[in-house]
């Protein structure tokens, strides 16, 4: 994935967290001393957060990035590796499952009696 295949809001956050620790004047920091040099070393971030197993997505994502690029910032002292990023990341806030009321003892009822109604039409269909 680059810049360019990456969602917008991906890149930013990216963009977002090499410039904080740009700004942290690291050991090791790439040298960037353009916009160009900015660029491809977001570009290099991106690929390495493309070969993640997930599908990226924003409310979900974005502030797993923010604050792994946050944790970067607060306990390196060396420029860190995409790999250091992506170790840092929270989980994932699970969504919230609507709440679901109890089934009463006649829905229930009638639920069993639709699918045996369905099965044997099936069974019928089959023979």
């Amino acid at each position: 994935m680059t810049q360019q295949e990456a969602p917008e809001w991906l890149s930013v956050e990216v963009a977002k967290g090499i410039q904080l620790l740009m700004a942290l004047r690291l050991k090791r920091a790439p040298f960037a001393g353009s916009p160009e040099d900015v660029y491809a070393l977001c570009e290099a971030w991106l690929i390495a957060l493309a070969e993640q197993p997930i599908s990226w997505d924003q409310p979900l994502d974005a502030p797993r990035i923010e604050r792994a690029f946050r944790k970067l910032a607060s306990t390196v002292t060396e420029w860190p590796s995409p790999a250091q990023l992506i170790s840092c990341m929270p989980k994932r806030q699970q969504a919230s499952l609507p709440h679901l009321s109890p089934i009463d003892e006649a829905s229930r009822h009638h639920g069993r009696e639709q699918l045996k109604s369905i099965l044997a039409r099936l069974q019928s269909k089959a023979r």
